[in-house]
Formats: structure tokens, sequence, C-alpha cells
């Protein structure tokens, strides 16, 4: 199973990250706030 996530970017992340939301689809579930944490730091190293 797969959901939607909306990630929210505020000050420095938004600044680091080059935007202020991202959408990531297909995120597998369930999935913890840390595999969240790493599968957004592979996206935005």
């Amino acid at each position: 199973m797969t959901a939607q996530v909306t990630v929210l970017f505020f000050a420095k992340s938004a600044e680091l990250a080059g935007l202020k939301e991202e959408e990531l689809v297909a995120v597998p579930t369930p999935i913890s706030s840390k595999d969240l944490w790493g599968l957004l730091l592979r996206k935005h190293p």
C-alpha cells in the first residue's frame, strides 16, 4: 500500500531544498518518520 505525502519546508530547510512544498508520491505505508526523513535526505542531499 502507498500514500501521498505533502512535505512543507520552512526557513533554512526551504532555502537549502530550494522549495517550500513538495509532494512525495507513492510513499510506502506504513512508514516511520525516520524512514520518511531518509527518503527526503536521499532526494535533497
